[in-house]
């Protein structure tokens, strides 16, 4: 067995040495693939970042996917490293065995029975009834009258998409899913709500719904959401479907278009903002008998404007609260004091409602008991029906806790608009966009006051744009106000979109009602409300886009202490470099075949073309136009730059190889003795010998950031020991100001300055140049640190 290796190792040995040139392109070659995979790698773990820290929240169907896709990118990076470095290659698959185990895994969905409770025991169940229902139940229990119902829970919901493979289909539509790309969200939920209503319920979900259902007696149904996280800490106010007014053999279909309303792409990018993961807003359903509604609407136990005496407000519609919800309608106005027993404080039936003072008054004091009972201010909706007033659901109330700018003195502003209804509170300036429909929704830009015609609730999957909203119709009832609360976007109702010139600068105060001309004293966009909890994927991160291994000179920089994805790319990128730093050695084997290149400078340079590194085919010597390399070219105007450093008349050239090997017999231009490159269009792999100095530059300069890179190595010198140590802090400090990352071992420095665009590659290239052309003289003209010193600021701000 040990036999082989050494086999191995002596067919190397005759390639490199019988069949340089060929080696040399093949390893070039290997190194090409493993720049280019790890720019691949690093574009994953990039994406993966933005999302783990809440800069673009995604779906852990994403999330999950992207780290385990790093993985698999790490692994092909590996296998490429495998021609430059065999061992180390080895080394680092072990070490993603290791790491890719170590991923959490894709959560399942809960499915265990019961899949129907009553009404009565939802709010025992959090977990299994959601919060609509849990809310319903809850007011139940405390003798609030409310309709009959049956939820079906959201383990059915997961026994639903399991039992069809439905979960494995909404996971793959999910990897595209993030907050900063609402077309993508749209074109996924597109598909998954088409095959959720293209599945058919499990026999045992339907069964029990059916039968539950059944002994409500009911003809015509309300079939409403409540999902798991819905009506807490998050509203999601809007974000689902409900389907009302179901006939009864419609039942199994209505259930469907709930389940699919879970992927209406708003309520996907709200639930993705809040740092929701998709099973913690598994889908109930509650299901009751329509209520036939002669008036409906919506209380607020406290009124959510800031005013020194806090009120109760009742909004109203005739009919179904379908209008009001919606934004479509400017309701009925009806305010009370919270007092005991509260008494009337505005009456503006706008609407015809037509409700008395002792019906509005039953409401209020019904209202100001439950929120007694829970110890919160309540947001409750509710309807007049055949046997009296019901309430349909209720939500702790968000009420802001700043104080309302109404307090402050009115800008010193033009007035553009007063009087307007206040639906949201607070002061946010920026351009005008009208906006009527969906598609011009998406055109909206950053910090924009949207002009619309009613508040849609379609609009909240654009809230991270906006700074404000003004509407025609609508109210603070309706859902996408609610959100705007959440969020602190101000918003005012009574106003048309055409009432405002598209792209004027105006100021939205949502505390008085007002809109001004221009961006007054205390306006701002609102900053964004984050949910988004990092801590939770903290196991993901640890994995894949932590960076553990930094220094190359450390002994725990090894595959064996790689603890993330970005540690593995770490090491593969510096053992491919430094393959290719040392491709070839200080007598340049392997250059036969090299072009002689004529260039203004004392020095022998031959070039051999990697690829399309110069423009002229054939063997002769090629001009300096001719060569194609730009980061040669950058090296080269940087050794230009620096010729006040030559001694005029000396040709420099590699003198201790010379006095090792000839005593001054050897040409001065030998191939043995001159400096070397090989290049292509991008990249450049420089030795150049310069008297007892000899320097290695290597740097790509690509269209890709992540795979860029300048790496400089250092080594020899001439003078006395003093001089070399002071000329070698001399180059640390030039580099480190220069933003190269520096290491010293004993005679040789290096230094690296990566991932950058290629034109900052071509100026640290330049810069490189200059100072090899400058190092000789350091040795001897550096004489103390403070010569150190100066000698570093001469060469930082020298123009040349």
């Amino acid at each position: 067995m040990a036999i082989e290796p050494r086999f191995h190792a002596l067919g190397r040995w005759v390639r490199e040495t019988f069949r340089p040139r060929q080696t040399l392109a093949q390893r070039y070659a290997a190194f090409r693939r493993v720049l280019d995979r790890d720019a691949h790698t690093l574009e994953c773990l990039g994406a993966l970042h933005e999302h783990l820290t809440g800069a673009d929240p995604a779906d852990a169907a994403r999330i999950l996917w992207l780290a385990r896709e790093s993985v698999a990118r790490a692994r092909e990076l590996v296998r490429a490293l495998a021609p430059l470095d065999a061992s180390l290659s080895q080394g680092l698959g072990g070490a993603l065995v290791r790491i890719g185990g170590a991923l959490p895994p894709s959560p399942p969905w809960p499915q265990d029975p019961p899949y129907v409770l009553s009404l009565s025991e939802a709010h025992r169940f959090p977990q299994r009834c959601g919060g609509k229902a849990v809310g319903l139940s809850r007011l139940l229990s405390l003798g609030v009258p409310v309709p009959p119902g049956v939820v079906l829970t959201a383990q059915a919901f997961g026994r639903f998409l399991t039992a069809s493979g439905l979960d494995t289909v909404i996971a793959r539509h999910l990897r595209v899913a993030r907050v900063h790309d609402p077309e993508a969200v749209i074109r996924a939920c597109a598909a998954i709500q088409e095959a959720i209503l293209a599945a058919d319920l499990p026999d045992a979900v339907e069964a029990a719904v059916v039968q539950a259902v059944r002994a409500l007696g009911a003809d015509v149904l309300a079939v409403r959401s409540s999902a798991l996280a819905e009506d807490g800490k998050d509203s999601f106010a809007g974000q689902y479907a409900s389907e009302i007014g179901v006939p009864v053999e419609d039942l199994l279909m209505a259930i469907k278009r709930v389940y699919a309303g879970k992927y209406c792409p708003r309520a996907v990018i709200y639930r993705m903002r809040q740092g929701l993961l998709d099973m913690e807003t598994a889908m109930a359903v509650l299901i009751s008998p329509l209520v036939p509604a002669a008036v409906s609407g919506v209380l607020y136990t406290q009124d959510h404007h800031g005013d020194k005496a806090p009120v109760l407000t009742v909004h109203a519609v005739r009919g179904l609260g379908a209008r009001l919800m919606d934004g479509q309608a400017r309701p009925s106005l009806f305010v009370f004091s919270r007092s005991d027993p509260p008494r009337p404080v505005l009456f503006r039936d706008s609407d015809a409602t037509g409700l008395d003072a002792d019906v509005l008054g039953d409401l209020a004091r019904m209202g100001l008991w439950v929120e007694a009972q829970w110890k919160t201010p309540l947001d409750v909706e509710w309807a007049l029906g055949p046997q009296g007033v019901v309430f349909l659901q209720a939500r702790p109330l968000r009420v802001p806790g700043q104080a309302s700018c109404a307090e402050a003195p009115p800008p010193d502003a033009p007035l553009l608009a007063a009087d307007l209804d206040r639906a949201a509170p607070g002061m946010a300036c920026g351009p005008v966009f009208r906006a009527y429909s969906g598609p011009q929704y998406q055109q909206i830009p950053p910090g924009a006051v949207v002009a619309v015609v009613s508040l849609a609730p379609a609009l909240s999957a654009f809230m991270d744009r906006i700074g404000a909203i003004v509407a025609e119709h609508g109210s603070r009832a309706s859902h996408l106000a609610t959100v705007a609360r959440e969020r602190g976007i101000p918003v005012v109702v009574g106003i048309a979109p055409q009432a405002l010139p598209q792209g004027a600068v105006v100021t939205v105060d949502g505390d008085r009602g007002c809109i001004w001309e221009g961006c007054v004293a205390g306006a701002a966009s609102p900053a964004e409300e984050r949910a988004w909890s990092p801590a939770r994927w903290e196991a993901v991160a640890a994995r894949t886009v932590r960076l553990t291994r930094l220094d190359p000179a450390a002994p725990d920089f090894v595959p064996a202490a790689c603890q993330s994805v970005h540690d593995v790319v770490r090491l593969a990128h510096e053992g491919a470099v430094r393959a290719m730093l040392h491709v070839t050695d200080r007598r340049g084997r392997g250059l036969g075949r090299a072009r002689r290149l004529r260039v203004d400078a004392p020095f022998a340079l031959y070039v051999l073309d990697l690829g399309a590194g110069l423009a002229a085919p054939g063997r002769g010597p090629v001009e300096l136009a001719q060569v194609r390399s730009t980061p040669l070219r950058a090296v080269l105007d940087g050794l230009r730059a620096g010729a006040r450093h030559w001694d005029g008349g000396v040709f420099h050239a590699d003198w201790a190889e010379l006095d090792r090997i000839s005593g001054g017999i050897v040409g001065r231009e030998s191939r043995m003795l001159g400096s070397f490159a090989l290049v292509d269009a991008d990249f450049a792999h420089l030795g150049l010998r310069l008297g007892y100095h000899f320097s290695r530059v290597d740097a790509l300069a690509s269209s890709r950031v992540e795979a860029n890179y300048v790496r400089l190595s250092l080594e020899g010198g001439g003078g006395a020991a003093l001089g070399q140590c002071l000329r070698q802090e001399w180059v640390r400090q030039v580099l480190e100001e220069s933003g190269f990352a520096v290491s010293v071992r004993a005679e040789r420095l290096e230094a690296v300055y990566a991932r950058v665009s290629a034109a900052a590659t071509l100026v640290a290239c330049r810069l490189a140049g200059r100072l090899v052309a400058a190092l000789r003289l350091q040795d001897v003209a550096l004489r103390s640190a403070d010569d150190v010193t100066e000698a570093v600021r001469r060469f930082l701000t020298h123009t040349e």
